[in-house]
């Protein structure tokens, strides 16, 4: 392990072997930040928002080839899932109870990411038709002190958030999709 801090470092040159919570965390936080924002990362971001619509689409169709292929492969692609050969009854049922999962999935990740972003772009609220924009906002006095204020307190911190609740939701999603479709 690789010791960071400066605390760490002297720990470690009294001869004491011990490594402190301080220098764990620095030496851990790169890792669950890549980790936070890595291609399979964000496909599973994509899923908690595309499975709703994708799932409520196959319901009336799931007696059709297409429809059962089209879920099997989002399952595949955005959960890391291996692809199995299921019958569509399987992929039906999997639709019909994913649902309210899925739905809880989509609300919540669409409206983190929609405020992440909001605060991130600060500026375009107007064009929204968001009222507030104005100069005495918090981290006023002037404009660009607000948007800083509001992208590196509301956006960033947000952001990661977001991205962590989507893996534990699909985390959910993955479960029952293995569990259903093999």
């Amino acid at each position: 392990m690789t010791v960071t801090t400066t605390a760490a470092v002297s720990t470690a040159s009294a001869g004491t072997g011990a490594v402190t919570a301080a220098a764990i965390t620095a030496d851990a936080a790169p890792g669950r930040l890549r980790r936070t924002f890595s291609r399979a990362s964000l496909r599973r971001v994509g899923y908690a928002l595309l499975a709703l619509p994708i799932g409520l689409a196959g319901l009336p169709a799931a007696v059709g080839r297409g429809s059962a292929d089209r879920q099997r492969r989002l399952v595949q692609r955005m959960l890391g899932l291996p692809s199995v050969p299921v019958s569509r009854p399987r992929v039906l049922l999997h639709a019909l109870l994913s649902t309210p999962l899925n739905l809880a999935s989509a609300v919540l990740t669409g409206y983190s990411w929609w405020f992440a972003v909001v605060n991130l772009a600060y500026p375009i609220r107007p064009l929204l038709g968001i009222p507030g924009y104005t100069a005495n906002s918090w981290g006023g006095p002037s404009y660009a002190g607000v948007w800083a204020f509001h992208a590196l307190v509301g956006g960033v911190p947000l952001a990661l958030a977001t991205c962590a609740l989507a893996l534990g939701l699909t985390s959910l999603q993955r479960r029952a999709a293995r569990r259903l479709l093999g």
